[in-house]
């Protein structure tokens, strides 16, 4: 809709036509994008993304300020609906709606797809139905033989398979059970050579007639067919201590013994020597004269065992002509098998072949169906912030940019990649899909370019395109948060480094998903250090060296994918993360200083690279600031000369919003980008405070006024017996309030409560009792504050920062209680610095 268009039905609804809002509301449009989305150069763009930061109701307060000089505030907040409700069908939009994809399927899809390409082309749909010159899919054609050609190689690789596979199998199975016959034969040879041992030791027998009695009776053993294998033994000479068959063999040193029928000469008695000396028994094959028939030879399998009392060599063997007779048979029966399935899988293969003939022409139906649905599909493929693909007959036929950032795997590549290999469990899921109604949802691993998977959650809706069955996926990264590290036992890859190594590889990671994995091990060495009850010093300045590296890491990365940007700027931390002051729950506080004066292309630039940093940040677990200070938000995303005059305007005006603005912006660290903007406009920013004398009395008498509940003091006493909470961050936030204020005063130029109190002590504004007095108090209630959040998460109950007063024990309330007692000295304080000692 136009301008006018607008201006018209807002002078309808509330008699005011007001085109400056109207122009307003639709800042960030880039014209010139639209036109090359139009003319198909410029396919990514999306015309839509300017009103994630002007048309929802949080952006009517901005419109207030911006036109309360020109417009009565209600007929401003009129203008404003009348234009949202234009473009909505009289729905105002919230911020967080431009990230749910029904809204956006909803709202925009209808004009969004009339300047985007088609899900599928025509020529596309084609190409994957059909063969690429789309002829007739009839038998004989390129079409049969896609089905024949495949098929044929089917049934050969399973006629193949029982030569390949089966036969071997069969022959080792043969072989396995004639080797376990000889180890029990050898087992059972050895036990009657231990008896005549055992009578030697006994001195029954001497060593010569036990040798002598062990191999007569070994000689007159048989077993096997026809009852004439039998045994033989050799020395460690070798020489042959008995033989049955072959006398002229006995007393004759076997080392130039060797198979004369065996073309390789083995030397087959030196070789069961070497065995028995590696491993004191094994199998060796040979030829050998057949059973007592000196005139024919077989193949033998041999198995021998050193006896080492005696070092004697006894062996046995059984000849394994009959597992090639066997395996015959074998081969002749698999061979009739083989000729009675494949006349049976051509009958088959004829039968599929002629009945997909019949049923090409309902094919032919699909092409048009599925360019009449694309349009119904449009909101799962480029406009979501979620990774979305469509999948039909297991391949992915589309993703939106979301996905394909989320994988860093290019659209090409997607497209070619199997959504088994893309998706850890989507067999499941799909099948799922096919026997259950309506949104599947699941947990599964999502393949990345480098091979590694991260966790997402996903969801699945059957949908038919024409005739044809798909799948509609929503792909949404998990965040990698102290909840899942926690309580999920969530492992990661690599081995335990050091704190610093850990840091310093997260700023040397590729990529976001590198970037999470080190920062869960961060995590868990963090853990690690609250369970071993380190200072509450530590513990903070690790959960901030973590947070800075993380935010820091992901802007870089953010850069690299994006491009330069177009102008000089720094990406500001607030509140607790620019004060290093951050618990395990904290949220994430920030904005955007860009140089120079405002300009829309440019802002939409910063707003896209600051929306993504926030989106990173959260999926880690750092959840956007209720308030909505964050620089994904147009009014923390600012110009120099934006920031400049924002921060006169609300100093100069000092309501409670704009005090508990500036107090937010006291604390102001750099994350990443420039320094010298990060520290100029932090200048500006106390430069002008410390010359407000009037707003910081303000300012003063707002923070003295916030005390210690009475409750608290009594529940300690136990004047009350009911249970009574306290809110250890409200604490915190009178001792936070007190150091920003006095570094305002004093023109302090540095976040961080303790750094604050510090630096005011070498101006000698403290001494060095109140000085140690202030960091005791601090560091016991951030301490309490982490505690009990901790405690909170353990007992399945969101983390919360109040404490329940009864149940701390004895000796801790009675050191609470001083601590609150301190705490109310500073309210003292200030009232004596501030206004001459009056309460």
């Amino acid at each position: 809709m136009t301008i006018e268009e607008h201006a018209e039905n807002s002078y309808r609804r509330t008699g005011l036509r007001a085109e400056d809002i109207h122009r307003w509301i639709d800042n960030y449009f880039d014209s010139h994008a639209f036109q090359e989305s139009v003319n198909g150069s410029n396919k990514d763009y999306n015309p839509y993304e300017h009103r994630r930061h002007r048309h929802c109701r949080e952006a009517m307060i901005n419109a207030i300020e911006e036109f309360q000089n020109h417009y009565d505030k209600d007929k401003i907040a009129a203008v404003f609906e009348s234009h949202l409700k234009d473009d909505y069908q009289g729905y105002i939009p919230i911020q967080s709606d431009f990230d749910n994809p029904d809204f956006i399927a909803r709202y925009h899809l209808p004009e969004h797809a009339a300047i985007e390409d088609n899900v599928l082309s025509r020529t596309e749909l084609k190409e994957y139905f059909y063969s690429r010159k789309n002829k007739a899919l009839l038998p004989g054609k390129s079409f049969a033989w896609r089905i024949i050609i495949p098929s044929l190689v089917l049934l050969v690789l399973f006629l193949g398979s029982l030569y390949i596979v089966i036969e071997p199998v069969i022959r080792s199975i043969i072989m396995n059970g004639k080797k376990e016959m000889l180890i029990e034969l050898i087992s059972s040879g050895t036990s009657a050579i231990q008896y005549y041992q055992e009578l030697e030791k006994a001195g029954i027998l001497s060593g010569e007639e036990a040798r002598k009695s062990a191999a007569d009776e070994l000689s007159k053993l048989r077993y096997g067919k026809e009852n004439k294998d039998y045994f033989w033994i050799i020395d460690t000479g070798p020489r042959m201590i008995m033989h049955p068959y072959r006398q002229e063999l006995v007393g004759r040193d076997l080392r130039d013994y060797n198979d004369k029928e065996d073309k390789s000469g083995k030397n087959l008695f030196v070789e069961a020597l070497e065995i028995t000396e590696q491993k004191k028994e094994g199998f060796l094959t040979y030829l050998w004269q057949w059973m007592d028939n000196p005139d024919k030879t077989a193949l033998k399998l041999s198995y021998v065992k050193r006896i080492d009392h005696w070092d004697w060599i006894l062996g046995t063997g059984v000849y394994i002509d009959d597992v090639e007779i066997e395996m015959d048979k074998i081969t002749n029966q698999l061979l009739l098998a083989d000729v009675t399935v494949s006349l049976i899988s051509i009958i088959i293969l004829i039968s599929v072949v002629a009945y997909s003939a019949k049923l090409e022409k309902l094919r032919l139906q699909a092409e048009s169906g599925l360019l009449e649905a694309r349009d119904r599909y449009k909101a799962l493929v480029r406009v979501s912030g979620e990774g979305k693909a469509l999948v039909m007959k297991d391949k992915i036929i589309y993703s939106n940019p979301a996905l394909c950032r989320f994988t860093d795997i290019n659209e090409e590549q997607l497209l070619e990649t199997p959504p088994p290999v893309l998706i850890s469990n989507w067999k499941d899921l799909q099948s799922a899909s096919e026997n259950e109604s309506g949104n599947i949802k699941s947990e599964t691993n999502i393949l990345k370019s480098d091979g590694t998977r991260f966790p997402a959650k996903i969801s699945i809706n059957r949908v038919f395109f024409s005739k044809e069955q798909g799948f509609a996926l929503s792909i949404q990264p998990i965040a990698i948060g102290i909840d899942q590290i926690l309580s999920k036992g969530h492992s990661f890859s690599g081995t335990k480094e050091s704190w610093h190594t850990l840091l310093n590889l997260m700023e040397e990671a590729e990529n976001p998903e590198r970037v999470f994995d080190i920062y869960g091990q961060c995590l868990l060495s963090i853990k690690t250090q609250i369970q071993e009850a380190a200072s509450a010093p530590q513990i903070r300045n690790k959960i901030s060296s973590l947070w800075y590296t993380l935010a820091g890491r992901l802007c870089a990365l953010a850069i690299k994918r994006l491009g330069k940007a177009p102008r000089d700027y720094s990406f500001l931390a607030l509140g607790s993360n620019a004060r290093r002051e951050m618990t395990l729950f904290s949220d994430q506080d920030n904005a955007l200083v860009y140089q120079g004066q405002e300009n829309d292309s440019v802002k939409q630039w910063f707003l896209g690279f600051s929306t993504e940093i926030c989106d990173q940040l959260e999926r880690a677990g750092y959840p956007k600031c209720p308030g909505g200070i964050n620089a994904s938000h147009a009014k923390w995303c600012l110009s120099e000369e934006e920031f400049y005059h924002s921060l006169k305007q609300r100093i100069s005006k000092g309501t409670g919003d704009d005090l508990l603005i500036v107090s937010t912006l006291c604390d102001l660290a750099l994350v990443y980008g420039s320094q010298q903007m990060m520290e100029k406009s932090y200048d500006f920013f106390l430069t002008l405070l410390a010359n407000s004398p009037s707003f910081l009395g303000l300012w003063a008498e707002h923070i003295r006024n916030i005390r210690v509940p009475r409750e608290a003091f009594n529940a300690i006493s136990k004047a009350h017996q009911e249970k009574t909470l306290l809110n250890v961050k409200e604490c915190l936030k009178i001792l936070e309030n007190f150091a920003r204020l006095y570094a305002a005063k004093y023109k302090v130029p540095t976040a961080g409560s303790i750094n604050r109190i510090d630096l005011l002590g070498q101006l000698n504004i403290f001494d060095r009792e109140f000085q140690s007095e202030f960091i005791y108090i601090f560091n016991e209630l951030w301490e309490l504050r982490l505690k009990g959040q901790l405690y909170a998460w353990e007992i399945l109950e969101k983390p919360s920062d109040n404490i329940i007063l009864q149940d701390l024990p004895p000796t801790f309330l009675k050191n609470l209680k001083n601590i609150l007692n301190g705490i109310s000295s500073f309210s003292n304080r200030i009232s004596s610095d501030f206004f001459g000692g009056i309460q």
